[in-house]
């Protein structure tokens, strides 16, 4: 009788035909792989499934058999198939369903299988898109995604998922189509969740010089529609511009122009609403107006036509429709300033120069005229008001200080004090602390005016980076260059979020690139080398050819 063999022997002759047989099987797999997407891309999934079908083992197999049943079938199929956890499972048994895909799959599946659950309505979708995004160095489409997952949160009123995501997407360098789909986006989550800041950001787009003509009738339409009631000058002013922009495809535009009149001149919307199609009048919008017209008290008769002609340019209207008004009305007298070449003397004592916003407005237009002694004039006039709010002091003391010290009218020293007595963000603050650092500048003190200006200048305004180029020039001419301090500077530490809040509002001004570099310094000397690498990257996309190599030799040591 033959001797048995021993285990050991089994084992290495199951080893040794194993390790015969695989590369065989690798390379069928490697077959199978090259012919199946071969198959995908000549848009033909079904043989794809035929190929596959008890053979897709490997995870790139097990990928593209998942897209051919998708495309062949349909997505709820494919995810059936992957055994994907269902919609509402707990984070773990998601986490654990991912992680058994190789790591450079995790961001392509992760991103798939967000756009199928989207596909199937599932709400989980922005929660796969989300893993595909933080699987770094896996090749997915970050400016896609991040689309993506507005796009969704949008379809179900998930505005600050919108909101978060679009900003993310609108601040990124990224191409123009996606920032363009996202600034839409992120105007319209902010409407809901800030009315005011939504307004402003959609008005700053419609003028963005890169808008093409299908956005610009879209965000015309969408401010129209959400101020209509509220802001009806704001209405008719983008739609009167966006009518002159698509005047071949004007859409609802003239619809809505209408509107606005209607909220401001129902007489004159009556006649233009006679110019539009028939179907118009059933709009609520303009309905009230096939009704007998009510009778409007003479002064809000005169303001709605008057506000309307100024947004249509017709300024001789305006003024006759203010005249016997604008110096008893503050409303009348902010609409009257905004006509030009209208009198404007005396204005500053007038009945209707009372009100401070009012008073404001009447500043600003005689400043835009340059006519300085009237000016100062009534700036010394509203500084007296007895109802001056917080806030309203403060921008007309800023204007004081910027007419005594760029005009000679006033005590700019005496307005500089009041000024930097108040320890708060504001442009005036700011401005008020950078006068007095210059004035200090051969003093050591000079270096703690400046700290001062970069604590209370906003990070947008154009004196922020000047100030901080002016304070860290002075401060890490202690330290040495790039390097990580071993006891961290307490006026750096003081300053970090303000320096990173100037470097992201100030990053494609080319003019700063000297503040920018220092930012970049103090930023790493604390250690906070991320924050430092995004300033020199951001800094790198503005920057000539030996500043681009100077930003990469730095990079390149860390």
């Amino acid at each position: 009788m033959a001797a048995r063999p021993s285990c050991g022997a089994v084992q290495a002759l199951l080893c040794t035909l194993v390790g015969m047989t695989m590369p065989a099987l690798a390379e069928d797999q490697q077959g199978l792989l090259l012919a199946a997407q071969d198959a995908m891309e000549q848009e033909r999934p079904e043989q794809v499934i035929r190929l596959l079908r008890g053979s897709a083992h490997s995870p790139d197999l097990r990928k593209i058999f998942a897209q051919a049943l998708a495309q062949a079938v349909d997505p709820s199929e494919a995810l059936r198939w992957l055994q994907l956890p269902p919609d509402g499972a707990d984070l773990p048994l998601r986490d654990a369903w991912l992680g058994e895909w190789p790591e450079h799959l995790r961001g392509p599946v992760a991103a798939q299988v967000g756009d199928w659950c989207a596909m199937e309505e599932r709400n989980d979708a922005i929660w796969w898109w989300t893993m595909a995004l933080d699987q770094t160095g896996s090749g997915v489409n970050a400016n896609r995604l991040l689309l993506a997952i507005a796009e969704y949160a949008a379809q179900q009123e998930r505005w600050q998922i919108v909101s978060s995501s679009t900003e993310t997407l609108w601040q990124r360098r990224a191409p123009w189509v996606y920032r363009q789909a996202a600034g839409e986006l992120h105007g319209r989550a902010l409407l809901h969740l800030a009315p005011q800041q939504g307004r402003d950001f959609l008005l700053a787009l419609l003028v963005h010089p890169e808008l093409d003509d299908a956005a610009h009738y879209r965000v015309a339409v969408l401010l129209a529609r959400a101020f209509l009631h509220t802001e009806p000058s704001l209405a008719l002013l983008v739609t009167e511009q966006s009518l002159r922009r698509n005047q071949e495809q004007p859409g609802e535009l003239p619809l809505w122009r209408t509107a606005a009149l209607a909220q401001l001149d129902p007489q004159r919307a009556a006649q233009a609403l006679s110019q539009l199609p028939a179907e118009y009048a059933k709009h609520p919008s303009l309905r009230h107006l096939a009704a007998a017209p009510a009778v409007q008290d003479p002064l809000e008769q005169a303001l709605g036509r008057a506000e309307a002609a100024i947004v249509l340019e017709e300024w001789a209207q305006a003024q006759r429709h203010l005249e016997p008004w604008y110096r008893s009305d503050s409303m009348a007298l902010s609409l009257w300033v905004r006509i030009p070449q209208v009198p404007l003397d005396n204005l500053f004592t007038s009945v209707a120069f009372a009100h401070p916003e009012t008073a404001l407005q009447v500043i600003r237009r005689l400043w835009r005229e340059e006519l300085w002694q009237e000016v100062s004039q009534a700036l010394s006039q509203a500084l007296q008001l007895t109802d001056l709010g917080h806030d309203q002091r403060l921008r007309m003391l800023h204007l004081a200080l910027r007419l005594a010290h760029n005009h000679a009218h006033g005590d700019a020293t005496a307005l500089s004090e009041e000024l930097r007595s108040y320890r708060e963000v504001h442009p005036g603050v700011g401005e008020a602390w950078v006068l007095h650092a210059r004035q200090q500048e051969s003093d050591p003190a000079a270096l703690d005016a400046w700290l001062q200006a970069v604590r209370y200048l906003p990070a947008h305004a154009p004196w922020a980076p000047i100030a901080a180029q002016q304070s860290l020039r002075r401060i890490l001419a202690e330290h040495s260059a790039w390097s990580v301090a071993d006891i961290p500077d307490p006026r750096l530490v003081d300053l970090r979020t303000q320096l990173v809040a100037i470097a992201q509002a100030h990053a494609e001004n080319t003019e700063m690139q000297a503040s920018l570099w220092l930012i970049a310094q103090a930023l790493y000397a604390l250690g906070a080398q991320d924050q430092a690498r995004a300033v020199l990257e951001r800094m790198h996309g503005h920057a000539d050819g030996p500043g681009q190599a100077r930003i990469q030799r730095i990079l390149a040591q860390w």
